[in-house]
């Protein structure tokens, strides 16, 4: 039985048909001794090209690499233009595949007039083509039979359905990881240390891309040398194939997803809890840890609905569940000489608008202070709900980047102790 993330690649390539991009040998040379290698890039085309081209999707690489040509698999994002006759367009996510060169390909098809448009479209050896959506489809179904294109395909699957928008948990954990990335002046493309991984779930889409070593040998996680960039996925978030990264670690089902980030001097955990053991225990579904300050910060998420020109959360015996959770854990310890604390909670809460962008924070606020809000009338919506606001609050709540700040330097959190302990 396939994996889900096959059906949404091929329903993606519906509208987005797959793109094949040539590389002559100089190209490919270049490209192979870069800083970031082939796995990550920018190509200069003349407009014209990209007529066809309806991005973001799955593109095929063929490039001249010598000893023959050479196949692999990536996403090629919207062109930009950079000059009177060309614009530039970026590939990411670029994998090796199997079969390794455009004949082989042509070979693994089973159906005869897939076969047969196939080789017409090779046979013009342009720059960058499109082919058609049910060409697309049939390809990528044949190329997820092959066990070793799962990673490469999984992952290029993830990054064409990120979601854009708030619209569930998905959406919640993505704008979350950005938090966690800018927290340490990392980009969103941030490359992890190390990654534990859930057993696989098809609930789960891996938002994980694998960079792979000059000869596409073998993949691996060190901290001298990145090779893993994480991306947040729906309810796992750094679930994925442990079978094929050697050096990670697989833990159990009762564990959840964790990445390490180092910047410099500074180290950041990030684990989803969300419908897992630790949520069940702490009434979370993020944590931050911090462990060179040596403080960690928990947050539960919650989605905001329209009503009545104002946004309101409903209250429900969940929530109330979550809250009675984390009041077990939250009284706060005392620190060493050399620690401050401008707030030593640990639990805070994150409203978001549904439908709101990706990019936009919410709206923080520590339990002390949602607690304290909810027990006034300000706090009270039309119907009942709970009335989570700008003007309800009065303007005492955090956006994400002093959230993200005071996270960073050490300022909120269990204190070192406490954090070990937890």
């Amino acid at each position: 039985m396939r994996g889900g993330w096959v059906d949404a690649l091929v329903g993606h390539l519906e509208g987005r048909p797959i793109a094949i991009l040539r590389l002559d040998a100089s190209y490919w040379s270049a490209l192979s001794s870069s800083r970031r290698g082939i796995g990550e890039f920018t190509i200069a085309i003349n407009h014209d090209a990209f007529v066809s081209l309806k991005a973001p999707t799955l593109c095929l690489l063929i490039a001249d690499a010598g000893s023959g040509p050479k196949l692999m698999a990536g996403v090629i994002g919207n062109p930009g233009a950079v000059t009177t006759i060309q614009s530039r367009v970026k590939l990411k996510r670029v994998f090796p595949i199997e079969p390794s060169s455009p004949q082989g390909l042509v070979k693994l098809l089973e159906n005869q007039t897939h076969v047969t448009a196939l080789r017409t479209r090779l046979a013009k050896r342009e720059e960058l083509m499109t082919l058609s959506a049910k060409l697309s489809g049939h390809i990528v179904e044949m190329l997820a039979k092959i066990d070793d294109n799962h990673v490469a395909l999984r992952s290029i699957s993830s990054s064409l359905s990120v979601p854009r928008r708030v619209r569930g948990n998905a959406a919640l954990e993505e704008q979350s990881l950005r938090t966690a990335l800018r927290a340490f002046g990392l980009p969103v493309d941030a490359p992890a240390d190390k990654v534990e991984l859930l057993s696989e779930d098809e609930t789960a889409i891996a938002r994980i891309s694998v960079d792979q070593d000059e000869e596409f040998g073998t993949y691996a996680v060190s901290a001298s040398r990145y090779v893993s960039r994480i991306h947040a996925i729906e309810d796992g978030f750094v679930e994925h194939e442990a079978r094929w990264v050697r050096g990670m670690d697989l833990v159990g089902s009762d564990a959840t997803g964790r990445a390490i980030y180092s910047h410099r001097d500074e180290r950041l955990e990030v684990i989803t809890a969300n419908r897992r053991s630790l949520e069940h225990a702490l009434g979370v579904d993020l944590i931050y840890i911090n462990t060179i300050r040596r403080n960690v910060v928990m947050v539960q998420h919650k989605m905001l609905k329209p009503s009545d020109g104002s946004w309101v959360y409903r209250p429900d015996n969940q929530l109330d569940d979550e809250i009675a959770r984390m009041e077990t854990f939250a009284r706060p310890g005392h620190g060493g000489k050399a620690e401050y604390r401008l707030h030593p909670g640990v639990f805070y809460l994150k409203f978001v608008k549904r439908d709101a962008s990706i990019r936009r924070g919410g709206i923080l606020m520590p339990l002390d202070h949602f607690q304290s809000f909810v027990a006034t009338p300000a706090s009270r919506g039309p119907r009942g709900g709970i009335r989570v606001d700008y003007d309800a609050l009065q303007g005492r709540y955090m956006r994400e980047q002093p959230f993200v700040d005071l996270i960073r330097a050490g300022y909120i959190g269990a204190y070192a102790e406490d954090t070990m302990h937890l």
